[in-house]
């Protein structure tokens, strides 16, 4: 927790991540925090499902696009992401989530509850993310084996690599 690291290391922190972020929308995110701020170090988290799969969740990429501050950024963002089959969704955002209106009571009594907000980390042997850290040496299932036998995407790769140069190229720890 940000709160945690300026308590004990007397600095400012922050924590930028999103459900279902990929690298790709990290390395955005940060590129368009390097416009504002003078960043000293970065603690990147991954889940190794990032380098499996170039897949990626419109909903989850519209969640990072509003949070670039950038216009340049912001452009950048979408000529990577917006493509003529996705372009109405876009610029009409709400048409993604019309479907989930019925949704939100319930999901929101959920996330009230004490088990929700209190839940245990447990030791899995099975896949689990998306709830916080659990640990597990499984991805997505047994069908793809345990992280030793990864086939890592070289577009995956990349990205990270982009973010590890913007990071050097911008004297970030």
């Amino acid at each position: 927790q940000p709160s945690l690291l300026d308590e004990k290391f007397g600095c400012f922190s922050f924590n930028e991540s999103t459900a279902s972020q990929s690298l790709k929308e990290s390395y955005y995110i940060l590129l368009d925090y390097i416009q504002t701020e003078k960043i000293k170090t970065v603690y990147f988290g991954l889940d190794y499902y990032n380098f499996l799969t170039n897949e990626n969740s419109i909903q989850a990429s519209q969640i990072s696009f509003k949070r670039l501050n950038s216009p340049k950024v912001r452009l950048l963002f979408l000529k990577e992401f917006m493509t003529l089959d996705n372009a109405c969704d876009w610029i009409f955002p709400v048409r993604l989530s019309k479907n989930n209106f019925l949704e939100i009571p319930q999901n929101i009594n959920k996330k009230l509850t004490y088990e929700y907000r209190n839940y245990l980390p447990i030791k899995s042997d099975s896949y689990y993310y998306d709830k916080g850290y659990v640990y597990t040496d499984k991805i997505k299932g047994d069908e793809l084996g345990s992280f030793d036998m990864i086939k890592m995407l070289d577009e995956q790769i990349q990205w990270f690599e982009k973010i590890v140069r913007l990071c050097k190229d911008n004297n970030i720890d």
